[in-house]
């Protein structure tokens, strides 16, 4: 049993669920009001993804490209649960996507040395992920 389902078990998180579960018919409505976001606001974005998820495909996980060329993607030999499945190694991508600076409307943050500075508002990233 994993986590999500241990923590699921009780009568009343039953209900929670199936109403989470009847809600996502919604989802695909919504889709262009989330796509238009992430377009207009390029926000940082790392994805990861397990590629035996038998709920999304991966290319479900490129399509975010369309909306957010610079997003990290990356697909981990995993399932739905690619968290409980590889925690060390998606650990390891998170801190080095928040280590890196990251371009948003203002400022670079999450820089090595932990402080901020401004930035243009135009650029590309270079190599090692710096924005020039």
């Amino acid at each position: 049993m994993t986590v999500d389902a241990r923590l699921q078990a009780g009568t009343d998180r039953q209900d929670i669920q199936a109403d989470l579960f009847y809600d996502y018919r919604t989802n695909v409505a919504s889709y262009p009001t989330w796509q238009g976001w992430l377009r207009e606001h390029q926000p940082p974005l790392q994805l990861v993804w397990g590629r035996y998820d038998p709920s999304f495909q991966v290319e479900e996980a490129e399509a975010y490209r369309r909306e957010v060329p610079a997003a990290e993607v990356h697909v981990l030999d995993a399932g739905h649960f690619a968290l409980d499945e590889h925690p060390d190694a998606i650990a390891d991508l998170t801190r080095g996507f928040l280590g890196r600076p990251t371009r948003n409307d203002v400022r670079v943050c999450g820089s090595a040395t932990g402080t901020s500075s401004p930035v243009p508002e135009t650029g590309t990233w270079g190599p090692g992920r710096q924005w020039h």
